[in-house]
């Protein structure tokens, strides 16, 4: 299961995805490839506005990072979680949102 949190504190916004959807086999897994594709595009957007990814981890089943909280990460940030509120929705088994 893919476990999804975002926290925010010290005006830095904290993304966790952890896990592995398990929906298909690898290179079959289309949970697993929209939610890489959805956290790839906003560590992109983010990058490519000039803002830093800091603190960016990444290992096997895991991503972490933290970004400024302001008026457009916030944005950017709100979209992200709503990519994955509908995965988690149309894939409940596989996505969790944690709260």
């Amino acid at each position: 299961m893919i476990r999804f949190k975002v926290t925010s504190s010290n005006n830095k916004y904290n993304v966790n995805v952890e896990g592995h959807a398990n929906y298909d086999e690898k290179g079959y897994d289309i949970v697993c490839a929209a939610a890489s594709t959805a956290l790839n595009v906003i560590i992109n957007v983010i990058d490519n506005l000039g803002y830093n990814i800091e603190d960016y981890q990444e290992s096997d089943g895991k991503v972490s990072f933290s970004c400024i909280n302001d008026d457009n990460t916030s944005a950017i940030i709100k979209t992200l979680e709503e990519s994955f509120d509908v995965l988690a929705k149309d894939y409940p088994l596989y996505v969790k949102i944690i709260k």
